[in-house]
């Protein structure tokens, strides 16, 4: 049998081929980096990747596979979870909400919702003025800090300090490195634009750095700028059109998609609605796909 991975059920169990594995008792723990399989086989959905190293426990063994316990928050989507997503009829008519166009509302009204809100408390105008210059709706723009920063009390969202090293690189600063850089600043990023998995606060905040957002307003404004260059600019006005580029798919060429998660532009539905039903009398404007 191909030495390759893992088989994974539905109910998060999955089964190891035993060669890449040292078991004690009913502990196993990885030789090399191996991938997580639907079944017993390498032609099945490959559901993730455990390094080398990791811990598993055995649930069962058969045919040189351990049937190990998967708790992995993220996978690998299967079809069937993608066509629940990408089907445009499915789940609630705000993921259609067309994105580039303001609420019309006061930064007293939208201050009302940022009660409360960490470092985003009393910053309504500040996301009028990034939906005026970018044309990105207020709302959407709460709604998306709200997720990024943990409403307002992340790591980036309150600042973290980087500076240059020696080859002029954005470097975040810790005790160690501190006396060695020069022109640090305290960076902010309310999106998380940047904070790859791999490394959310690094990345984030060098990103943060580079794009000189040295204010809560600059990260903000910065956003906005961002998402509407990357997505509005060429027709990802949407929620789900952001997730989903299906004018312009990247087999053929075409755009990003905004997030890995196949769920994403129903997870950000809920504060969406949310905000927009304490606000009064906001404006809403729907861009819904019709599939042949």
């Amino acid at each position: 049998m191909n030495k390759e991975g893992l088989f994974l059920t539905e109910q998060s169990d999955s089964l190891h081929h035993s060669s890449l594995a040292n078991l004690q008792g009913e502990i196993a723990t990885t030789n090399n980096s191996v991938r997580v399989y639907e079944n017993s086989n390498t032609t099945s959905h490959v559901y993730g990747t455990l390094s080398k190293g990791t811990k598993v426990s055995i649930i069962e063994k058969s045919s040189g596979w351990y049937k190990i316990h998967y708790s992995e928050t993220w996978r690998n989507a299967k079809r069937f979870d993608v066509e629940e997503y990408l089907n445009p009829n499915n789940h609630d008519i705000f993921q259609h909400l067309l994105l580039s166009s303001s609420t019309g509302v006061s930064a007293k009204e939208l201050n009302k919702v940022l009660i409360g809100k960490g470092i985003l408390e009393g910053k309504g105008q500040d996301f009028i003025n990034a939906s005026n210059k970018h044309s990105v709706n207020e709302v959407y723009l709460i709604a998306h800090a709200l997720l990024e920063t943990g409403h307002g009390t992340s790591g980036l969202a309150n600042g973290i300090e980087v500076g240059k090293d020696k080859n002029g690189n954005a470097v975040v600063v810790t005790g160690k490195n501190r006396n060695s850089l020069s022109d640090v600043r305290k960076v902010y990023n309310m999106f998380g634009i940047g904070a790859y998995d791999s490394c959310p606060e690094t990345c984030g905040a060098t990103y943060a750095y580079n794009s000189k957002w040295f204010t809560p307003a600059d990260a903000i404004t910065g956003g906005a700028q961002f998402v509407s260059s990357s997505y509005f600019a060429r027709g990802q006005n949407t929620l789900y059109k952001m997730r989903w580029n299906y004018a312009y798919p990247n087999d053929q060429g075409g755009f990003p998609q905004y997030a890995t998660d196949v769920g994403w532009a129903v997870k950000q539905i809920y504060q969406i609605k949310n905000l927009y039903s304490k606000l009064n009398n906001p404006t809403m404007l729907y861009d819904i796909p019709r599939y042949k």
